[in-house]
């Protein structure tokens, strides 16, 4: 597989070749990974908390409930 392939299908791009050591190979592959795991996290969140901050404005949702079990209950007017 040459260097830089879309591995998997998943849109993984390996940007390390694959001669290295397994071990050290696997480490990478975790934290390139785990990188693209969070910026895909970022990227839905602060898109996210801009539409809350925009309903919460406009006074559709008043407040943030906490019940207990970690649930959050949206109370509305």
């Amino acid at each position: 597989m040459p260097e830089g392939e879309v591995w998997g299908g998943i849109g993984l791009e390996l940007d390390f070749p694959l001669q290295a050591p397994i071990e050290q190979t696997r480490v990478r592959l975790a934290s390139q990974l785990m990188y693209d795991l969070i910026v895909e996290a970022v990227s839905i969140l602060i898109p996210l908390s801009f539409i809350v901050a925009y309903i919460r404005s406009r006074g559709i949702l008043t407040e943030f409930v906490t019940i207990p079990g970690n649930q959050y209950h949206l109370k509305g007017h």
